[in-house]
């Protein structure tokens, strides 16, 4: 098998673009909602330094997603920018998987590009079937400028410290201190993580060669100082007190530490038996021997091995509690990291672990191999799973009556400025690309920013039996 994923660099293409088809197909379809029409209002109102200041005091401190959200969003550019918001969906997607491939890359530098092209069309094939929530990750720009970059700039941060020692010059220190600046103002999950993943394997280094070397401690401590600042922000405590006051937060340990360790194996099952997390690792662990001889000697026993095992997976939890513990809820689009990092947690285990047990190759028969591919095509096209949803939500022509639907709504608000709307609850409601309606109160900060960005009155919505308008006030 190793020799067939080695030699067959255009089978790894045809994989990958069979899963990133019906993502992309679907960025067609795909419109704003939520925080996207608050954007370009508040920039409109303050401008772009003003705006930087107002959400760093009022909402987060997630600096350099706000600042990317403010330059690259299509809507700050008056309503044209509606014609480019799916080209936004494709260009993070596409940025996401070049990212990943970089990281798998430095992974297994000794791998060809088919290799390593194989390896990434597992690895993306795990993450998108059981993907928590490709909605919030790819299609909702506020939420994918936010946890997807955070991804993209962890997952860049991580290669480029892998291959230091092959290249050490100061352009790319730089570079390397750059992407740590970036981290902690992306999202706080996903700057958790990466510290946490970072402090384990620095750990294992320790106890390996009894040092840290010193781009390391720089990295740690350029890090910490700008978690603080993004953690210590002021907005952070005005989101919070927002959440208690609507009634949605717990501090009480007893309900959040047992929803906590809940949630946890849910997700951990999902991934790893639920779905065919077993037969991609399975086809994937020849990889072994073309892992980082640097990595592979940082697990040489077995009780390095099971405090890796304990310490990767109970990460896991330790993701998820602070998020139960300021908000209650525990949004899906927060899984979308902790799923990724899992998936590669998981499938290093079973590298260090083939290692261990001294499995040096691991020859699969191509009769295997096609069976096996059939399988999980047919498992795939089957099953209830996000990739299969994707197909159904395009061939069903649900994402376009959807999109459709919205059309007609923008074109009722273009014919009809200043006018207050009442709307009947949309009818097409695609579920890979479809976040939430308006609501029914038209003071809602949701309806607010809707109407003002299309210069109307007002807009709510009303009973289904309505048509999109009842009247025009």
């Amino acid at each position: 098998m190793k020799k067939y994923l080695e030699k067959n660099f255009l089978v790894s293409i045809s994989i990958l673009a069979i899963l990133m088809l019906p993502f992309l197909l679907l960025s067609k379809y795909n419109l704003p909602s939520y925080d996207d029409y608050a954007v370009p209002n508040t920039l409109n109102k303050m401008g772009y330094f003003q705006t930087q200041w107002h959400w760093y005091i009022n909402w987060s401190g997630r600096y350099s997603s706000s600042a990317i959200i403010a330059l690259v969003h299509p809507m700050i550019y008056a309503k044209s920018g509606l014609g480019f918001y799916g080209l936004f969906s494709t260009a993070i997607l596409l940025a996401f998987v070049a990212s990943l491939y970089r990281f798998i890359a430095a992974l297994i530098p000794a791998a060809n590009s088919g290799y390593k092209l194989s390896t990434l069309a597992g690895l993306l094939f795990l993450y998108l079937f059981e993907m928590p929530s490709p909605t919030e990750g790819f299609y909702w720009l506020v939420g994918a400028w936010t946890y997807t970059l955070g991804l993209i700039i962890a997952l860049e941060l991580g290669s480029r410290l892998m291959v230091y020692s092959q290249n050490n010059s100061k352009l790319q220190l730089g570079y390397i201190l750059f992407l740590a600046i970036l981290i902690p103002g992306t999202s706080e999950v996903i700057d958790i993580i990466f510290i946490a993943s970072y402090c384990l394997v620095l750990s294992l280094m320790f106890l390996q060669k009894g040092k840290i070397d010193r781009i390391h401690l720089i990295v740690l401590s350029v890090l910490a100082v700008f978690t603080m600042f993004s953690f210590l922000a002021p907005g952070n405590s005005v989101r919070a007190i927002n959440v208690v006051e609507s009634g949605v937060a717990s501090k009480d340990l007893a309900v959040v530490l047992p929803e906590t360790i809940k949630l946890g194996i849910k997700h951990m099952v999902q991934w790893t038996i639920l779905g065919p997390f077993l037969l991609i690792a399975f086809l994937t662990l020849s990889l072994k021997s073309k892992l980082r001889n640097d990595l592979l000697s940082l697990v040489d026993n077995w009780i390095k091995f099971g405090y890796w095992i304990f310490a990767s997976n109970g990460f896991v939890f330790v993701f998820i509690f602070p998020v139960l513990w300021s908000s209650g809820i525990a949004p899906d689009r927060i899984f979308n990291p902790i799923a990724l990092y899992y998936m590669i947690v998981s499938l290093l285990s079973l590298m260090f672990l083939f290692n261990l047990l001294k499995i040096r190759s691991l020859e699969i028969p191509m009769p295997a191999v096609i069976m096996i591919s059939l399988f999980l095509f047919g498992y795939t096209l089957s099953s209830q799973n996000r990739i299969s949803r994707t197909w159904i939500e395009l061939r069903s022509g649900e994402a376009k009556a959807y999109y459709n639907e919205m059309q007609e709504i923008y074109s009722m608000c273009k014919e009809n400025p200043g006018k207050k709307f009442v709307m009947r609850p949309m009818q097409n409601r695609p579920n890979t690309i479809f976040i939430n309606d308006l609501h029914e109160d038209s003071t809602h900060w949701e309806n607010r920013f809707f109407s003002k960005f299309h210069g109307i009155g007002s807009a709510r919505t009303v009973d289904s039996t309505v048509t999109y308008i009842e009247s025009f006030q």
